[in-house]
């Protein structure tokens, strides 16, 4: 009786069933975040990725996480498709960044 659509709130309420009310949206974060390198080594790069503005360190609501690209180069591309998508952050404490092997250490080209 509940998974069926036909079934109204009223006749839910007079069958003696519970109501379940919808869950409304969340929606996408107001802003960008800020991304702080912590360290470089070689290839390695390790992030932080934080809120740009208020006093609060976590994630906003509603966000599982971060997609952290990349690219190596003086001008950062336009266009996303330019850029290498590194993963997904869950934890974006610590988000490190491994570029290939073909990229000489502290390179911008």
């Amino acid at each position: 009786m509940q998974a069926n659509p036909a079934v109204t709130n009223t006749q839910r309420f007079n069958l003696g069933l519970p109501i379940r009310h919808l869950p409304s949206p969340i929606p996408a974060p107001g802003g960008t975040p800020d991304v702080d390198v912590k360290s470089v080594s070689g290839r390695t790069i390790l992030c932080r990725i934080h809120r740009a503005t208020g006093s609060r360190r976590g994630k906003p609501p509603g966000c599982a996480g971060a997609n952290v690209y990349s690219h190596v180069g003086a001008t950062p591309p336009a266009s996303l498709n330019d850029w290498t998508l590194d993963g997904h952050a869950s934890r974006p404490n610590n988000v490190e960044i491994v570029l290939p092997a073909g990229v000489p250490g502290g390179s911008l080209k």
